[in-house]
């Protein structure tokens, strides 16, 4: 995590001009540099980790597309999500010039994918997985359990309620979307942004109604999540 930090810190750097080397004991800046983008603007990247969770609620389930803008290139490793949709059957166009990032609802095909790097991506690419034809293979999950939650185990949990076939041994998933029966249930967020947020994705084509709780924590991240989908026509309710 702190290696892909110096990377997006790196780019955004070389962006406004400034040059940094990098050296056996870290970074070395010279001085007496000035900071000017290179187009005589900067356009902010966003968090990839958080328009993946829209992203799947639009291969899942929109009706016409779903477009998500000021998603500009930048080198975040969760960017790696449009690839993982693309290569899993996604309808998606990326202009990247313009920062418009728009994805239909499309038929998945499961494919095998290490998310080592990309520990933020586990939920919703399990998710994916749920709802593709197939096999669905998650390996490298074993650093999602730093994170805020044991992220592996409770997915496969969480996903177990609502009728999906899968299986977590040592962090990797085994989601099996084709003999799974999706089904609405009352399910942990985990007090996890990312899970939380994928899981109401995949609520969104499961038969009857989820609910999650603990559900206030997309806070951590992404506080305007829940009013993104109801502004889609999802239909979501608060409960306090």
């Amino acid at each position: 995590m702190l290696e892909q930090r110096n990377d997006v810190t790196r780019e955004i750097l070389d962006e406004f001009g400034v040059e940094v080397a990098k050296t056996e004991t870290g970074y070395h800046v010279p001085g007496r540099q000035h900071y000017e983008p290179s187009e005589g603007e900067y356009s902010v990247p966003t968090d990839f980790s958080s328009v993946s969770s829209l992203l799947v609620a639009g291969v899942l389930a929109a009706e016409d597309e779903v477009t998500i803008h000021s998603v500009y290139s930048s080198a975040q490793r969760e960017s790696r999500i449009v690839d993982i949709i693309d290569k899993m059957g996604g309808d998606l166009d990326w202009d990247r010039d313009s920062g418009l990032l728009t994805v239909r609802q499309s038929d998945l095909e499961g494919i095998s994918v290490d998310i080592g790097e990309t520990p933020d991506l586990l939920p919703t690419v399990a998710v994916l997985g749920t709802a593709a034809d197939g096999t669905t293979w998650i390996e490298g999950g074993s650093v999602g359990r730093v994170k805020t939650t044991p992220r592996p185990a409770a997915m496969a949990e969480s996903l177990t309620k609502m009728g999906v076939q899968v299986d977590e041994h040592d962090g990797e998933l085994v989601i099996d979307g084709g003999d799974s029966n999706l089904r609405g249930a009352t399910v942990e967020g985990w007090r996890d942004h990312r899970i939380i947020t994928a899981l109401s994705a995949l609520a969104l084509i499961a038969d009857g109604g989820t609910t999650i709780l603990d559900a206030e924590h997309v806070e951590a991240a992404f506080p305007e999540f829940f009013d993104e989908l109801f502004a889609l026509g999802a239909d979501v309710h608060r409960q306090t």
